[in-house]
């Protein structure tokens, strides 16, 4: 079980291709060098207690299928970074968070890539 933060070195393991945390009572930040991390796929941070931003360099994640942030304390708004990401995210899962602001309208244009798109208990349009 990991407890704690999560450390900003796991941006150095660049061919790390899933990332799963969930209930772990995490607390903190999502570290910024998670962007480096070009192999990932998934990144399940769900069920804890990550607080701040989605970090924009969640958008240099292009091979990211899964973002599962749900169930955190995350503020701000959706970055519109993300749009680098419209065409592998399938997955995308920030309800019960803080997160505020309107989704970028590309992003939204084809709701039918999600297979899950969740955002309910925010304060997100789109």
């Amino acid at each position: 079980l990991m407890k704690g933060t999560i450390p900003s070195e796991v941006g150095l393991l660049n061919k790390l291709g899933s990332f799963y945390a969930n209930d772990c009572m995490l607390t903190g930040t999502i570290p910024t060098e998670m962007g480096n991390i070009g192999m990932m796929r998934e990144f399940v941070v769900h069920s804890n207690r990550l607080t701040g931003p989605i970090p924009s360099e969640v958008g240099q994640l292009t091979n990211l299928i899964a973002l599962a942030l749900y169930d955190n304390e995350l503020t701000g708004t959706v970055p519109t970074e993300m749009i680098e990401l419209r065409q592998t995210l399938r997955f995308f899962e920030f309800h019960f968070n803080f997160i505020t602001g309107s989704l970028d309208p590309i992003l939204c244009q084809d709701f039918s890539m999600f297979a899950s798109l969740e955002m309910i208990m925010t304060d997100c349009t789109g």
